[in-house]
């Protein structure tokens, strides 16, 4: 009695994520406006590259930032760097980015974008674009972000997506990548809620980076960029028209850190979070978020939802009809948040990594201390 207790406890635990993913899958499915527009006005805009030992992807991602059809005098490239080679930097000047070398004893993406906004002053420009040191973006990219701005808004989120999927990780960290683009920022659009931020590929309004920099201190500094977001009453758009490529980690134990340093930023927000709810314009984004947050991490729902079901299947428990059900439930909200494209041979091989990732996602909730002022760097190839 007392165990099928507790596989009911356990079914309800991973049921309540499955149906959040399948709601919001099912509302990615509807297309979101484009937000084009055919104004001339544009914005004075800086792309900022925070840019710790990136030498061996830098210069290909300084120069798709420069290759723009925007107006040249209305935009700026400043790579802030850290650590990179004095031959790199020089290459980089010579392309016609600006550098700001910093040096950091321990290095976070939050500390690069304070100093870099104290370097160009509070009145610089009127849009700040960040990327990382691995993206490359198309010619149209500014134009794009900046007319998707000429409604008012005032953050957006492009769509970003792997530029690699040379091993089998890459392939999952790819088809996960489009899972979270799918379900937290197109399917939360189609809903009418903001979108969640994934640390690049995204574009603010300057003045409020600039009045916020300093208020963001973790290695999760897309998370507390979201939360004062929702604080603040503004909306974050995606456009999953506007295409920013980024490296997908290869290897097992990146994919670890990289998740580690993510739930342990998550969680360490998640009490600050309560505390400030009577601050926020945004309550029910707000709720949604922190809600968001509570959830099991995806790879353990994957991971244990047909496990379970396979173990209560063979011992002939009681409750397998519910979990093969809630099994369905999954295996349907995946496929609509996975573009078709990537259902193939590939992915089928991938899967097979599933377990060890999901095994590793668990033993992450049991390493996260220490770790959420820490940046965890993972090589560029």
């Amino acid at each position: 009695m007392l165990t099928e207790v507790v596989i009911w406890i356990v079914f309800v635990w991973l049921a309540i994520p499955v149906a959040y993913f399948l709601v919001f899958a099912t509302a990615s499915l509807r297309r979101l406006p484009h937000g084009e527009s055919s104004c001339e006005h544009h914005r004075r805009t800086v792309i900022l590259i925070p840019a710790y030992h990136s030498d061996s992807c830098i210069a290909d991602t300084v120069q798709s930032a420069l290759d723009q059809d925007y107006p040249s005098e209305l935009f700026s490239v400043l790579v802030i760097s850290d650590g990179m080679e004095q031959s790199t930097i020089q290459r980089l000047e010579s392309a016609g980015a600006k550098v700001l070398e910093v040096h950091f004893e321990n290095s976070t993406k939050a500390k690069s974008l304070q100093q870099a906004v104290r370097f160009l002053g509070a009145d610089a420009f009127d849009v700040a674009v960040i990327l990382d040191a691995d993206n490359i973006v198309g010619r149209d990219f500014l134009s794009r972000t900046d007319s998707a701005m000429d409604d008012g808004t005032r953050a957006v989120q492009a769509h970003r997506k792997a530029k690699n999927t040379d091993t089998p990780v890459a392939v999952i960290d790819a088809v996960s990548e489009e899972i979270n683009n799918s379900i937290f920022r197109h399917g939360h659009n189609a809903l009418g809620v903001s979108s969640a931020l994934i640390g690049s590929g995204m574009a603010f309004e300057y003045a409020w980076l600039c009045a916020n920099a300093d208020r963001f201190t973790t290695a999760g500094e897309d998370k507390e960029m979201e939360l004062k977001l929702l604080e603040d009453g503004i909306f974050v758009k995606y456009l999953p028209d506007v295409e920013v490529l980024d490296e997908k980690t290869r290897t097992g134990q990146n994919y670890y850190n990289q998740r580690r340093r993510w739930i342990a930023s998550q969680y360490h927000l998640f009490g600050n979070a309560m505390r400030r709810f009577s601050q926020v314009r945004d309550k029910s984004g707000y709720l949604d978020k922190l809600f968001q947050w509570m959830l099991p991490p995806r790879m353990i729902v994957i991971g244990l939802v047909p496990l379970m079901t396979l173990l209560l299947v063979i011992f002939k428990c009681s409750s397998w009809p519910a979990w093969l059900v809630l099994t369905v439930f999954l295996v349907i909200a995946m496929l609509l948040a996975v573009p078709a494209k990537m259902l193939d041979g590939k992915l089928l091989r991938a899967l097979l990594k599933v377990p060890v990732l999901a095994a590793m996602s668990v033993a992450n909730l049991f390493r996260i201390k220490g770790t959420k002022d820490r940046f965890i760097h993972t090589r560029h190839q």
